[in-house]
C-alpha cells in the first residue's frame, strides 16, 4: 500500500493510524456507486489466464506462435468460448472500455447525424451501441460479434445483436464503427476485415 501511495494510486493519512484513501487515479477502480469504472479490465489484466501469456513471450521470440495460445491450450477466441468464465471477463472489460471511450468521443464528435443505420463490428456485448442510441434514438444500432459473445450480451433497447464471423460476412448499414479492433490482426487479415465490412456498405451506396 506504500508503494501504492508513493505513486498516486492511494492516499494516506497518519492520524493516529494510518488510513488509506482514494485518489483520481483510484476512483477508477470503484465500480459500486461509479457508473464509469475500469475495475472490470484490472480483474481481466490481472486473471491468471491473462497473465500467464506474458511469461511465454521467449517462446514466441525463439520459436514463433501466440503466447495466449501457448500458456492456456487455445486462441483467445476459442477459448472465450470453451469457458464462460473467462468469456464474462473478457466482455466485461471491453464493456467497461466502451463507455468510458464512447462518453468521450460522443461528447465531441457529432458526425453521426442524418445515419439511419450504423453496424459496429467486434461490438462486444453491446456497450457503444447503447451509448450511441442514447445519443441518436433514431439511428438502428446493431451489435456484431461472435455468436458465443452476443448470446450473453444484455438487452439495450435499441441495440440489434447479431452474431456472425466478420471475416465472411458483415450485416450491411449506413456505416460502419470499430473500435479497438484492428490490432489484434496481421495486415492481411485487417485487409481482409475491411474488405469484407466494405461490401454491404457499397452495395447500399454509403461509404464506410
Amino acid at each position: 500500500m506504500r508503494f501504492l501511495v508513493a505513486k498516486g494510486v492511494f492516499r494516506a493519512s497518519t492520524d493516529p493510524n494510518t488510513r488509506y484513501g482514494l485518489t483520481p487515479a483510484s476512483k477508477w477502480l470503484v465500480k459500486e456507486w461509479r457508473e464509469l469504472s475500469m475495475a472490470p479490465m484490472l480483474l481481466m489484466q490481472n486473471d491468471e489466464r491473462s497473465v500467464a501469456p506474458w511469461h511465454r513471450f521467449n517462446e514466441c521470440v525463439l520459436h514463433g506462435g501466440v503466447a495466449f495460445e501457448r500458456a492456456n491450450g487455445a486462441e483467445v477466441w476459442d477459448y472465450a468460448s470453451a469457458h464462460p468464465d473467462f468469456n464474462h471477463l473478457f466482455n466485461s472489460a471491453m464493456a467497461c472500455n466502451a463507455k468510458i471511450v464512447m462518453k468521450a468521443l460522443l461528447s465531441k464528435y457529432h458526425g453521426f447525424h442524418g445515419l439511419n443505420s450504423l453496424v459496429d463490428v467486434g461490438g462486444g456485448t453491446g456497450s457503444a451501441m447503447a451509448e450511441m442510441v442514447r445519443c441518436y434514438p433514431s439511428i438502428r444500432c446493431i451489435n456484431y460479434d461472435l455468436p458465443h459473445v452476443v448470446a450473453t450480451a444484455p438487452h439495450h433497447p435499441g441495440v440489434e445483436h447479431q452474431g456472425g464471423d466478420m471475416f465472411k460476412t458483415v450485416p450491411p448499414a449506413d456505416a460502419i464503427f470499430m473500435k479497438w479492433i484492428m490490432h489484434d490482426w496481421s495486415d492481411e487479415e485487417c485487409i481482409k476485415i475491411l474488405r469484407t465490412a466494405e461490401r454491404p456498405s457499397r452495395r447500399r451506396g454509403r461509404s464506410s
